[in-house]
């Protein structure tokens, strides 16, 4: 966009940044690497609450879209919706904006979308699910396995479905290589406790360490979910002193954590491509995944991190055994984890985000 022209008005719609979780992690980041390029305006529809609050801060977001659209001239709509209650809430807002004439960039981030579309929708919100996309100008997809699932369900043509993976400021984040593994190898994993992020895989695969790996190492989990259950487990395969949990962390604590963490884990089922791996290899953490979402099309076994099949609880203990016991591995794939992020570093992220406004605002008015 030419700095000649008039900054575009942008309402950018999704989870409160005060969220914790990926979708958050993502807006916050587009929005502090905007470079005044854009006159962003975040339009929060849900917070951490229960399911009734969420239902009325959906409810007040189409009401506030509404008041913003009759009393300014909106350039476009960008909403980040991931499955279920997440996008039902956001198909009112594409609706509204369709109705005044506001082209939608869709943001795709459900690493359960399949399963919520596939299983649990009825034909009659297929066809709704189908609308919604059907209805957006652009829609962004975070890997190449996830854009080829989009085209069987919806009736955009190929160009408009946008292949961007998601990044992380990596420039920005100042570590330490060497200072790891002073003490002891450090291993966590960041958000949601539960069994979709293999959380309880880790606890079992755990328990199949040798006794002397575990007293060289430890592991933290941030973030919340299924807390009793990971206690139960804890207690189940006596993990007390070694597996820990500190709820999420304020910002300076977690850089803090990832600074001194050598390892990250996330067994999951499904995944989009989670902003926590990305972010764990920018600090040089050697990821252990699993070949789900969007992870197999950045993470290369052996090369930048380990891959192990979801719930195949030997093979995680067989990684983890690996990378304490090796500290030549470890260090080479901590740096090609660092090096990875690097070609997606989020400079790079805006400047293709840019031309994809630029693009849907050009057709925009060629329509017109």
């Amino acid at each position: 966009m030419k700095d000649t022209e008039q900054i575009p008005l942008i309402i950018m719609a999704g989870p409160s940044l005060s969220v914790k979780g990926g979708i958050s992690s993502v807006e916050k980041v587009i929005i502090n690497n905007n470079n005044n390029k854009i006159n962003y305006v975040f339009l929060p529809t849900t917070r951490d609450n229960n399911k009734l609050m969420k239902v009325f801060d959906g409810v007040k977001s189409w009401f506030k879209f509404s008041y913003m659209s009759l009393r300014k001239k909106i350039d476009l709509l960008h909403i980040h919706f991931s499955s279920r209650g997440s996008t039902f809430r956001k198909i009112p807002l594409s609706i509204l904006a369709k109705f005044r004439g506001i082209p939608i960039i869709l943001h795709a981030h459900g690493s359960e979308f399949r399963i919520f579309h596939d299983e649990e929708c009825s034909k009659f919100r297929k066809k709704r699910v189908r609308n919604f996309l059907n209805r957006a100008s652009t829609l962004i997809v975070l890997s190449e396995s996830w854009k080829n699932y989009y085209k069987t369900i919806c009736d955009l043509p190929d160009e408009k479905i946008i292949l961007m993976r998601n990044s992380v400021d990596v420039l920005n984040v100042k570590v330490n290589l060497e200072m790891k593994d002073k003490n002891e190898i450090m291993m966590t994993s960041n958000g949601r406790i539960g069994r979709r992020k293999g959380s309880f895989d880790l606890l079992k695969s755990f328990e199949l360490l040798p006794l002397e790996l575990r007293e060289k190492s430890s592991f933290i989990a941030t973030g919340d979910g299924e807390i009793e259950l990971w206690n139960e487990y804890v207690n189940k395969y006596n993990l007390s002193t070694f597996a820990k949990t500190s709820g999420w962390l304020n910002d300076e604590e977690f850089i803090d954590l990832r600074k001194k963490c050598s390892i990250f884990l996330l067994p999951s089922y499904d995944e989009g491509l989670p902003m926590a791996l990305l972010e764990a290899m920018a600090y040089g953490q050697v990821p252990i995944v699993t070949p789900v979402g969007g992870i197999p099309e950045v993470i290369v076994n052996m090369k930048n991190g380990l891959l192990v099949e979801p719930g195949d609880i030997q093979g995680l203990a067989d990684a983890m055994s690996l990378l304490i016991t090796d500290h030549s591995l470890r260090k080479e794939l901590s740096l090609s984890a660092r090096e990875t992020v690097l070609t997606l570093d989020i400079r790079k992220y805006m400047d293709s985000l840019m031309a994809v406004y630029a693009s849907v605002l050009q057709n925009h008015k060629a329509l017109r």
